[in-house]
Order: structure tokens, then sequence, then C-alpha cells
């Protein structure tokens, strides 16, 4: 399957619309050649640790940043949308954790990580991955009236050039 990897694109009759920046090799939206009409997501998963960049939290306190590697780069409204859904979500044994770029970082003792944090850091990853696809749903049907509208308008423009008669 050969794939290109792009921001936001409406499809149109003659080929593709684009709706957003340039092409951004980091995001994670799949227009695949097999079906050039379909965008999809691929779902972010939580993939290993970063030994490298996980460390020292609170000096007041034992907590750890453990920083957490995703399988991509989170696109903004998807670091968003994880960012809230974390707020909002409620364990007992909750801590602060948040998302940027290709990494969560949750603040937490090692030894609670595996059996208290990751269940849960699941779940919202989860959510915010359906949250993600939503917003990018209603993007498309947005883009697909907007391509719609365009395309009446020109076929009326059309119409009436043929219509008219000029001297």
């Amino acid at each position: 399957m050969s794939a290109w990897v792009a921001p936001f694109v409406a499809r149109t009759g003659r080929g593709f619309l684009w709706c957003g920046k340039n092409p951004d090799p980091l995001n994670n939206l799949l227009l695949t050649m097999e079906d050039p009409m379909t965008i999809q997501f691929q779902e972010i998963r939580i993939t290993g640790i970063d030994e490298q960049a996980s460390g020292e939290g609170d000096r007041n306190s034992q907590l750890v940043n453990i920083v957490l590697t995703l399988s991509a780069r989170a696109p903004h409204e998807w670091a968003n949308y994880f960012n809230v859904h974390w707020e909002q979500h409620f364990y007992m044994m909750k801590r602060k954790a948040w998302v940027s770029g290709s990494r969560l970082t949750i603040n937490c003792l090692p030894e609670e990580l595996e059996k208290d944090h990751l269940p849960e850091l699941r779940k919202v990853v989860a959510e915010s991955n359906t949250a993600y696809q939503e917003h990018l749903n209603k993007q498309q049907q947005s883009a697909d009236r907007e391509v719609q509208r365009a395309e009446a308008q020109r076929a009326e423009i059309e119409k009436l050039k043929k219509n008219i008669k000029f001297d």
C-alpha cells in the first residue's frame, strides 16, 4: 500500500482540497492511495518509557516524572483532548499527567505506574482517540459541504454562461 501523510484534506471531484497547513510528516492523518477519498487517523498508543527523559519531579516529594512514549506525535487537538479528559477522569490514586508531542508524562511513584496508572492512562488515550476521530469526521463533513457548495456555484455560473447571449 502506498500512502502519504497529510494534515487535513477534503475530497473533490477533481482531486483534493487542502483544508489546513502544508503537509506535515509528523501528523497522524494517513491518506491511502487504495482509497484516496478516505482519511484515516491512526490511533495513538502508549509504546514504552523514555528512560532518558524520565526523572526528577517535585523536590519536596518522592514523585518522579515518568515519560511514556507514544506511537506517534500527538496532533495539537488530540493532546488537548487528552489533557482535558485526564483532568476530568477520576480514580483513587490519580496523579498529574499531560501530553506534549510524542510524550505522555505522569508524575507518580515508579512502583505505582504499572498497576495503578497505566490502565487509567490507556483508558484516557482511547477516549482521546475517539474524540479526535469525531473531530476529524466533523471537519471532513464541513469540508465536503464546502466542496459541494463550490461545485454547485460553479455549475450555476456555467449554466448562466450557456443561457446568456452576448453580442
